[in-house]
């Protein structure tokens, strides 16, 4: 071929694009699953022709059922309705589908409406205890069955089981018990979704009794007031105190002084006052009348005696010497005489109508002081208390260079009398025990009201004796195994540094001691909620490597909340150990803590600290009894394993040996 043709060819060749005409159309995913109403998910429909090139055509999409979901022109399938269908996407005579399947999965339960209600016991709450069982969006889910139990306060539900409705909610009407008080509590659940906790408060019924309940039938000497004040109790038919009701209060004989004369019972149905007794020997009455109650009047009597104290001689008691009392109206029986000397109780050695002679008590070790001497009798009351000195029996007198041995503990008292001079004494402690024991002694000095001590000489006794506590012989076992707890917290230490010092070179998150997010468990939650949290695996990367754990809540105090494991071996802590160990760590284990290290992060918001029980520490390492992790402190993008909360995380009791060594709940 010439080149002038091959020349004139190829510039009249045609640039044209060829057209593409699609061939067929993908959709993925083949199948959609939505848990929710509104929940959302994209398909994506690609559409290549015949060399299986990608086309870009519009394509169309249609829902089988548009009460079931809808697809948009983008194709996300948006679910409104529970059932199935399919979307299908179109292009031209081309198309291809996908299932959809909508269903509502219950995720959360909450109270709706009827929670901490006031009514009459024995009577049924004016409002019904409604729940409501709602989607992850937050959507009613109907057809589920909630259970309805009372657990506190001897209270009914008029049903025990309820099915949702459109809306998400079952109700039930509770009819309270006949005790009084926030006693009464009633747990609503469903099974996969949790439970949660109702409560009310019962009121007295109207006033129908009262009593006597304390301060009737006392002896005390004339014009003396009654060590134990009058007390009425105004009931209701079950036996609650009803407060409010005004009490009456009268002398009838003996000329004596009741105050206050009128008062209204307080919240446990109670009134006191207190009675002067008059001037007349024998008998003496008081009334007391409660409007509308039959039992009117309520009658007090005392008795008043002529029981007085003149004197307690010698004029300085002496401990085990004995010493008289002299006055009026005495018993003659010396096992109906109590004389108290400092508190002590004496020994009564003879008695007459008008002499006590008792022997002064040896108190513990304590210097010369002014005590208070009081007579008490069966038959005359208690005598207005006397005050006189008291000494030791002895005095530890030595001279320069002189030294004493005592060895029977019931004399390590050494008493030095006041002394115009100033005087220096050396105390030393000897064990004879041998090698292999430990006697640990403590040292205690105490000077009398007034007196003063050389500071140096106080110094003095502090270093002799620098170690203070009970004697004791060491459990080696005991010792042995802190050794092991200690070595173990060294190792998990060990792993915290290593695993925060890589945390520490990530990207993004909230720097530690800043809340990221929503709280793990609010404030409000209550005893029997189900929770979620995560638990760091020591034996691995405490960021990265976690369990999840479902428990649930068991105690909820105003410093802790105290949650268990759900898969905890049997045997473990019950519902009086959780109450007996929150307030153990409300009352003294925070305060002491936070006294000593000031007060802790609030991450979660909820004003308390997360005690986890959980048989994952267990499993760990049997030696490490609990832990806080830092990873708490940091976002979960930074750490996995975060709750971003305030959480201790204990071991638990495993009576059985389940998870590898026996451990109770007293250990």
């Amino acid at each position: 071929m010439p080149v002038a043709s091959i020349f004139a060819y190829a510039c009249g060749e045609s640039t044209s694009p060829v057209e593409q005409v699609p061939a067929s159309i993908t959709l993925i995913p083949s199948t959609v699953t939505l848990n929710a109403l509104g929940e959302t998910q994209a398909l994506t429909a690609t559409v290549r022709d015949a060399l299986g090139n990608v086309v870009d055509s519009a394509v169309t999409f249609q829902s089988s059922d548009q009460s079931v979901f809808t697809v948009d022109a983008d194709g996300v399938v948006t679910a409104v309705g529970i059932g199935t269908g399919r979307a299908t996407a179109s292009v031209g005579s081309l198309s291809r589908s996908s299932d959809v399947m909508v269903s509502q999965v219950g995720t959360e339960i909450s109270r709706a409406s009827g929670d901490e209600q006031p009514a009459t016991v024995a009577t049924t709450l004016a409002a019904p205890i409604v729940v409501r069982i709602q989607d992850a969006l937050n959507n009613g889910v109907a057809g589920l069955t909630v259970t309805f139990s009372v657990t506190a306060g001897g209270g009914t539900v008029s049903l025990d089981s309820a099915t949702t409705g459109t809306d998400g909610t079952a109700s039930t009407d509770w009819t309270l018990g006949t005790t009084a008080g926030a006693v009464h509590r009633l747990i609503a659940a469903v099974g996969g979704v949790g439970r949660t906790e109702f409560t009310a408060v019962g009121l007295p019924d109207v006033a129908e009794s009262a009593a006597i309940t304390a301060g009737n039938g006392q002896v005390q000497p004339i014009g003396r007031i009654l060590p134990v004040a009058l007390t009425v109790t105004v009931a209701d038919r079950f036996g609650n105190g009803v407060a409010g009701q005004n009490v009456t209060f009268a002398v009838t004989s003996g000329f004596g002084e009741i105050t206050p004369a009128s008062a209204p019972t307080d919240s446990l149905g109670e009134v006191r006052a207190q009675w002067t007794l008059g001037t007349e020997l024998g008998a003496q009455t008081v009334d007391a009348n409660v409007p509308g109650i039959t039992q009117n009047p309520l009658s007090f009597f005392a008795e008043g005696t002529n029981l007085t104290v003149s004197g307690v001689s010698p004029d300085t008691l002496v401990e085990g010497q004995v010493a008289r009392v002299t006055g009026t109206g005495f018993d003659t029986t010396t096992a109906d005489i109590a004389i108290a000397v400092d508190g002590a109780s004496s020994q009564i050695t003879a008695a007459t109508e008008t002499t006590i002679d008792f022997v002064v008590p040896r108190t513990p070790c304590r210097p010369a002081r002014d005590v208070a001497v009081v007579v008490t009798t069966t038959n005359g009351g208690t005598a207005p208390e006397q005050t006189k000195p008291l000494a030791p029996l002895s005095f530890v007198t030595l001279s320069v260079g002189e030294q004493t041995i005592v060895q029977t503990p019931a004399d390590f008292c050494f008493q030095f009398a006041a002394e115009a001079n100033d005087e220096e004494y050396l105390l030393g402690v000897q064990s004879t025990a041998s090698g292999a024991e430990l006697t640990v002694a403590t040292v205690r000095g105490e000077v009398t009201d007034g007196a003063t001590a050389s500071p140096s000489a106080w110094t003095s006794l502090q270093a002799a004796a620098p170690v203070t506590g009970p004697a004791y012989v060491p459990d080696r076992v005991r010792l042995e195994r802190w050794r092991l707890h200690r070595e173990a917290e060294v190792m998990l230490r060990a792993a915290q540094r290593d695993a925060l010092a890589a945390a520490a070179g990530g990207r993004g998150g909230a720097p530690a001691g800043v809340r990221a997010s929503a709280a793990g468990i609010p404030r409000d939650v209550r005893v029997g909620d189900a929770v979620s949290l995560k638990i760091p695996d020591i034996t691995g990367n405490i960021c990265s490597d976690f369990f999840s754990v479902s428990g649930s809540v068991r105690a909820v105090g105003t410093r802790g909340i105290w949650v268990v494991d759900g898969s905890n071996p049997a045997g473990g802590f019950e519902g009086a150990d959780f109450d007996s160990l929150s307030g153990l760590f409300d009352d003294v284990i925070y305060e002491t803590t936070t006294n000593e290290f000031g007060v802790t992060t609030d991450l979660d918001d909820n004003d308390r600290v997360v005690i986890l029980i959980t048989k994952r520490i267990n499993e760990a390492n049997q030696f490490v009894l609990g832990f806080v992790s830092p990873t708490d402190m940091l976002a979960p993008d930074r750490c996995e394993s975060s709750n971003e909360a305030e959480i201790y995380y204990a071991k638990a009791p495993d009576p059985g040996a389940v998870t590898g060594a026996v451990y109770t709940r007293d250990q």
